[in-house]
């Protein structure tokens, strides 16, 4: 696991035999990589990140394409069709074409198709990436039945804090280079009574907490979590947060369970003013949220054909504020959007 850009789709890549290493080897199931890529290949079931779907092809037709590249018997491909499309949700849309599908339904297919020939591993370079939590859950739940049921090992590379968590194993990459390894239980561990909860008077904002502490000495990283702000130190974590707090702010600081989040923060090599916020003057008296209404809809509905992707959408945003449109893969977020923004017609309702 690791940030973006540091080396995890270049190493699934090289164990899969598309890359050659400059140095050293990767072995696979004992294979080397750069002389038995062909057996490698054979033997291990590898989804990218953008899986090489057929758009204008539906779901069974691009399950065939993939059991036809991989040399699947006729014989065998109905019972292991029933078995994967029942796995992955996808049952009722055999039918539909892949281009169709939601972001979350895509990568189940793709999973569907790297499974087509029963492999002895999988190699998955992110494979939640873009898709919803619900999503996201729905894969777990398949690579878990594989691993318990089938005895399928499985390599897994993400950027997502709390999936590392669900790995028996992990590896901590940043920029290319291994920075530590272990069980999610043994990072816990390491942060031990390191993370602080610190929950503000009623007078004293989060957001002002936060960033006051953000670059402080002993201070590793700070988030504000409804209404509180968690804080990852490098001492003994609430001595650390109190002593970093002016005195006039009254707070209450207690000690939390560390996650892996915590313990991955503690690794990454710091930056000064990494996460640093410009400080907001709160006794400027000028207050950024007002009631103006800058966008609104009302019943807001767009059709596509028969399908009511968006369902009369009521909504105002006004000036000043973060306002979040939050929802899985299919739920008519980025339709509203392009509306929005005047890329798509309007079917009913009205917006502004």
């Amino acid at each position: 696991m690791g940030a973006d850009g540091a080396g995890k789709t270049t190493l699934i890549r090289t164990a899969a035999g598309l890359i050659v290493p400059t140095s050293g080897t990767v072995t696979v199931l004992g294979f080397d990589s750069m002389v038995d890529t062909i057996e490698i290949q054979s033997r291990v079931g590898y989804m990218p990140q953008k899986f090489g779907l057929y758009q204008d092809m539906t779901v069974t037709e691009n399950m065939n394409l993939y059991a036809d590249l991989q040399g699947v018997p006729s014989s065998e491909r109905k019972d292991r069709y029933h078995r994967l499309l029942r796995m992955t949700g996808l049952e009722p849309y055999t039918r539909r074409m892949a281009g169709a599908l939601s972001g979350g339904m895509k990568q189940k297919l793709g999973l569907a198709c790297s499974l087509i020939k029963s492999p002895e591993m999988l190699l998955l370079d992110e494979p939640t990436v873009g898709v919803d939590p619900i999503s996201r859950r729905e894969l777990w739940k398949i690579v878990y039945e594989l691993v318990e049921k089938d005895g399928i090992g499985v390599l897994l590379s993400t950027a997502y804090l709390d999936e590392a968590e669900r790995c028996d194993h992990v590896v901590v990459l940043h920029e290319g280079e291994k920075l530590e390894q272990g069980t999610p239980r043994e990072f816990k561990e390491r942060v031990g009574q390191k993370v602080a909860l610190v929950d503000p008077s009623p007078d004293i904002k989060p957001r002002q907490i936060h960033t006051h502490l953000v670059g402080r000495k002993h201070i590793v990283d700070a988030t504000i979590r409804s209404g509180r702000v968690r804080v990852v130190t490098d001492v003994y974590g609430t001595q650390a947060v109190a002593d970093a707090l002016p005195e006039k702010w009254p707070a209450f600081i207690k000690n939390t369970p560390p996650t892996f989040e915590d313990a991955f923060m503690t690794l990454i090599p710091h930056k000064e003013s990494r996460f640093q916020i410009n400080p907001v003057d709160e006794t400027s008296g000028k207050t950024i949220r007002d009631e103006e209404v800058v966008v609104q809809t009302k019943d807001l509905q767009k059709f596509f054909g028969e399908f009511e992707a968006v369902k009369g959408l009521t909504f105002e945003v006004r000036r000043g504020e973060i306002f979040g449109l939050l929802g899985p893969n299919g739920a008519g977020k980025s339709t509203t959007f392009r509306m929005l923004c005047g890329l798509l017609e309007v079917s009913g309702g009205q917006i502004s």
